[in-house]
């Protein structure tokens, strides 16, 4: 049982203290960045060292304790150091790399190959202003070693800051296109022909890659090669209307309580009832559904989350159409498998997909609701679209924009046919705040995970992943065990994408602080999270669930990174106000 009371306003202290970290980035992006000149010499292939070559074959505690040999015989060495430092990331050994680095910047403060490495650790740590700063000093120390540009590109993504993040990443692989990180970053910004080719060759070499990160890869590879071939099926929308507004359904759980809710969408016209999560990325359904829509596979795959058990198995597939509410979508996306987490409905829609849309989610009230987002000053507005191949289509790479020739269907209703003469290539974009959205808050974005940054009662300030369709205020047990002891509860299931969590913790009461809202609890479901950090890259202290979100209208901004929370008790009506979930 979890008791939740959301408060209108945090500390004024506290929402100057996010929006100064949410806006830190702008300011080390702020100074003159003066173009590379000649000096600038493009690393050269070299035979790797014994420790390097552990490190390319995914040996990371082979390679650590070569590298540690090494620094024995070569102490200070900057460069082994610094590849210490980024084996022990590689095996999440996050407070162990911490102590290394920390150590060597302090021998040597002005080295930009140690103030790269050191804004790696502490992106890693989630200490996101911090990274920044020591980015910045690193550039300025030296604005040719391209691993500066690679951290610059990494804290430009998180930032919503594509078209940035693409530049950075271009100079870091001039600079040295050897370095695995490097190349494996650039190769995501690729048009997907160019990329499938770049993956292939990157495969075949060793990359930095670990067993399940090269199994990972392949699979990707897979997926782009099935997708790309055959006829051109990119998700449009072909229907005249731009906006919707439609009603949701609760999804009940224990004691017939609802535990969260769902959206009725139509493939092929058969009707399905999708779970929507800000957690999750794509349209995923059953094989039932899937079967009676007539989907067939285009490619396997595999999915996971929270538990236990291992990735599920599935396949991608094509719908020739979708509607959501009086919008219809053509050849869209889809994944179908059968995920174990999900009762009473028939399959679950991340609201990523949207992100051509500007989301309002009235969960009080149960609407959802997409309306367009704010055009960028000067820009021709796209054809939207369901951005179901999330995990296909990078936002820092170039995308197509399909010119539609409307005309009557036998139906009577507009279609579109895709025009291959005036499809137009748009390149990425950096964060656009329009004029009335200037009160938003900015925040971080992974993937498909919207990061936000928080407090628990009194500690630092630490990341958390908005998460709609999480039952419980979910806790870090490093974080948790920061403010108070924690007890196994045996009686507390969390049952996720990959089954059910084996040990999950409690510890009393917590209070919660983000954006300018403050949030207190009986309790939260606490347990081990490092698969998100390692998943995201940075350190994820927490999930905020449906006790806090339920109580709000979540407004998100996807292509900008940009969200609101409304919270106003006169709309809640009495049987779903603060209480039991």
């Amino acid at each position: 049982m979890i008791i939740a009371h959301v408060g209108r306003f945090a500390a004024p202290g506290f929402t100057r203290r996010v929006r100064y970290l949410l806006a830190a980035f702008a300011y080390f992006y702020s100074f003159a960045r003066p173009a590379l000149c000649d000096s600038c010499r493009a690393a050269k292939p070299h035979t790797p060292t014994a420790a390097e070559d552990a490190y390319l074959h995914g040996k990371f505690t082979e390679a650590e304790n070569l590298f540690r040999q090494g620094l024995a015989e070569n102490p200070n060495d900057p460069v082994i150091t610094a590849a210490l430092v980024r084996s022990l990331l590689r095996q999440q050994k996050v407070s162990d790399a911490a102590v290394q680095i920390k150590s060597a910047v302090a021998a040597a403060p002005k080295s930009a190959v140690l103030l790269t490495a050191l804004a790696e650790v502490q992106y890693r740590q989630g200490l996101i202003v911090e990274s920044g700063q020591s980015a910045a000093a690193a550039y300025n120390e030296d604005i040719c070693y391209a691993r500066v540009h690679l951290i610059r590109a990494l804290l430009a993504s998180l930032n919503s800051m594509y078209a940035t993040e693409r530049k950075e990443i271009t100079v870091a692989h001039g600079l040295d296109p050897y370095d695995p990180d490097i190349r494996g970053r650039w190769i995501e910004t690729l048009p997907i022909e160019q990329r499938i080719s770049e993956l292939k060759r990157y495969l075949g070499e060793p990359g930095g890659l670990d067993e399940k990160e090269h199994k990972g890869a392949e699979d990707y590879l897979e997926r782009l090669e099935k997708v790309s071939t055959g006829p051109v099926r990119r998700c449009r929308l072909v229907s005249t209307a731009n906006s919707t507004k439609l009603q949701l359904e609760s999804i009940l759980g224990y004691q017939l309580r609802t535990r969260s809710w769902a959206l009725m969408a139509k493939l092929n016209n058969t009707s399905a009832k999708l779970e929507l999560d800000t957690g999750a990325s794509g349209l995923l359904i059953n094989r039932k559904i899937a079967d009676k829509a007539g989907l067939k596979a285009v490619a396997s795959n595999e999915v996971s989350g929270f538990g236990d058990s291992g990735p599920l198995k599935g396949f991608t597939a094509f719908a020739d159409s979708i509607r959501v509410g009086n919008l219809e979508f053509r050849d869209c996306l889809v994944e179908v498998n059968d995920r174990n987490d999900l009762e009473n409905a028939d399959g679950l829609i991340g609201t990523d997909i949207f992100e051509d849309f500007l989301v309002s989610l009235d969960i009080p009230l149960h609407f959802l609701e997409l309306s367009p987002l704010p055009a960028r000053p000067g820009e021709t507005p796209h054809a939207a679209s369901l951005q179901t191949e999330t995990q296909i289509q990078n936002p820092s790479a170039d995308v197509h924009s399909d010119a539609t020739e409307n005309g009557d269907s036998k139906s009577g209703e507009n279609k579109a046919t895709v025009s291959s003469e005036k499809q137009e290539v748009i390149g990425p974009k950096d964060r656009y705040i329009a004029p009335e959205m200037k009160n938003w808050f900015p925040i971080f974005r992974v993937g498909h995970d919207l990061i936000i940054p928080g407090l628990i009662d009194k500690t630092d300030m630490k990341l958390f992943i908005i998460d709609t369709g999480s039952e419980a205020m979910i806790l870090s047990e490093a974080a948790a065990s920061e403010i108070r002891r924690i007890y196994e509860s045996p009686e507390t299931k969390i049952t996720g994408v990959s089954g059910e969590v084996k040990h999950v913790y409690t510890g009393g009461a917590f209070n919660f602080r983000f954006a300018d809202k403050s949030m207190s609890t009986r309790e939260a479901a606490i347990f081990d999270l490092s698969s998100a950090s390692t998943d995201t890259g940075v350190e994820i202290s927490g999930f905020i669930g449906l006790p806090a979100l339920k109580l709000m209208t979540i407004h998100i901004d996807y292509r900008d990174g940009l969200m609101k929370f409304d919270y106003d008790p006169t709309t809640i009506p009495g049987d779903r106000g603060f209480g039991e979930q």
